[in-house]
């Protein structure tokens, strides 16, 4: 499984983007999850991205109706059983294109020279563009911009990181690359 919010939404299994569209509640569910640490996340927390205005009478239903959209469309995205509250996705944070870029982040932060900048640009490789650039909506402004910012620490990361290993050539190299 593939799982894309760093760019186009997506969801992928062995190559294949499934039929979950990111301008469908099923898809907006998965991308919330997907943006979450835990990959798991209150029911609260769904409505206000869903719902920014005013949740729905029976938020709890509503919930369950998508993940059992989700099941028939993709069983092994979401869990059999959710915890009372709380909605998640039943994948491992490696099969996520935002956690994979996290994970890198924290593994350079040990690294020193050029093991550094190499996993750094590894992370930086995960981003596909603006981070949900397909989906729409006041609810999920705040996500993006969370994103984005993520992205700007390992975008300065990795240059401090060639500045560190003597590479500044490289440095001014990368910089001139985006603005030309």
């Amino acid at each position: 499984m593939d799982i894309r919010v760093l760019g186009p939404f997506g969801v992928f299994q062995d190559g294949d983007r499934l039929k979950i569209n990111p301008t469908k509640m099923c898809g907006l569910y998965v991308a919330i999850l997907a943006t979450t640490k835990e990959l798991r996340a209150s029911h609260t927390y769904v409505a206000q991205r869903l719902w920014p205005d005013e949740p729905p009478d029976n938020l709890g239903g509503r919930l369950r109706q998508y993940v059992g959209e989700l099941r028939r469309m993709a069983p092994q995205l979401v869990p059999s059983r959710n915890e009372q509250g709380y909605c998640k996705l039943a994948v491992v944070r490696d099969d996520v294109d935002y956690l994979r870029f996290l994970d890198l982040l924290r593994a350079a932060r040990e690294q020193k020279g050029k093991a550094k900048s190499e996993t750094l640009r590894a992370a930086l490789a995960e981003w596909h563009g603006e981070p949900l650039e397909d989906i729409t909506g006041a609810g999920f402004d705040a996500d993006k911009a969370r994103l984005v910012d993520s992205w700007l620490t390992g975008w300065n990361m990795y240059l401090s990181a060639l500045v560190e290993a003597g590479r500044a050539t490289e440095t001014l190299q990368e910089i001139a690359e985006p603005l030309a």
